[in-house]
C-alpha cells in the first residue's frame, strides 16, 4: 500500500511526518564542501550544486537507479514515484494533528496556504513489519553490495533505516555521477565509497 494513502488515515503514521515532507533550504544544511572547496567553485555553480543536495532529489536519484536495476522492492521498500500535494492536505494535517513544521522560511508561514510551495512526497509502500536487526544479515549485506554495484551509496546504514528487512531511507544517498566526486579530494571519494560497505559489514 503506498504510504501517501496514510494522508487520509494518518493516525498510525504521524511519527516523523515532518521529516518526510519538510522543505530543504541550503543555508540550513552542511552539504559537504569545506571552505577551500567552496572558494574554488563559482557562486553560480554553488547556487546550483547546493540545491543538488536536496534530500528529496537524493531519494529520487537513488530510487531511479534502483528501478533501472530492478532492485526496487527487493533491496529497498518499493517506491512508486513522487507527487506534489495540494495545499488542502497541508491544511488538513495542520487542522487534525497540528503537523506544521515543514522548515519553510518564516515569511512563507505568513501567506495563505494556497500561496505556499506545495509539499513534496516520495510515494512508497507502507511497511509495518518489524524484524530483529540481526535477522536476514546475509541478505542485507548482499543487497547493499548490489546497491553499491549500481553506484548508489546510502551513507546511512543503521537499524531504524530498515523496515521488514528493506532499506527505507535514501535522503543522504550519493548516486554517481555526482559533482562531489569530481570536486572533493580523491581520498575523500575513495573513503566515501568504500567505508559504507565496511561499516555495513560491521554493524550488520
Amino acid at each position: 500500500m503506498p504510504s501517501v494513502i496514510a494522508l487520509l488515515r494518518p493516525e498510525a503514521w504521524l511519527t516523523g511526518l515532518s521529516s518526510k515532507f519538510k522543505h530543504y533550504y541550503p543555508d540550513l544544511e552542511d552539504w559537504l564542501l569545506v571552505g577551500h572547496e567552496r572558494r574554488a567553485t563559482s557562486k553560480d555553480a554553488l547556487d546550483h550544486l547546493e540545491w543538488y543536495c536536496d534530500p528529496f532529489y537524493n531519494e529520487c536519484r537513488a530510487y531511479g537507479r534502483l528501478m533501472e536495476s530492478r532492485l526496487n522492492g527487493k533491496a529497498a521498500v518499493r517506491c512508486y514515484g513522487y507527487m506534489m500535494l495540494p495545499d488542502k492536505y497541508e491544511q488538513e494535517l495542520k487542522r487534525r494533528f497540528g503537523a506544521g513544521d515543514w522548515q519553510r522560511p518564516s515569511n512563507e508561514y505568513e501567506v495563505p496556504f494556497s500561496q505556499r510551495q506545495n509539499l513534496r512526497a516520495i510515494v512508497k509502500d507502507m511497511v509495518f513489519e518489524q524484524t530483529d536487526w540481526t535477522t536476514g544479515v546475509k541478505k542485507k549485506l548482499g543487497d547493499l553490495r548490489r546497491i553499491h554495484k549500481r553506484k548508489v551509496y546510502v551513507r546511512d546504514i543503521k537499524e531504524e533505516n530498515y523496515v521488514g528487512g528493506l532499506l527505507v531511507d535514501f535522503s543522504i544517498a550519493l548516486t554517481e555521477p555526482r559533482f562531489m566526486f569530481d570536486i572533493k579530494d580523491p581520498k575523500w571519494t575513495h573513503i566515501e565509497k568504500s567505508s559504507e560497505r565496511v561499516a555495513g559489514e560491521h554493524v550488520l
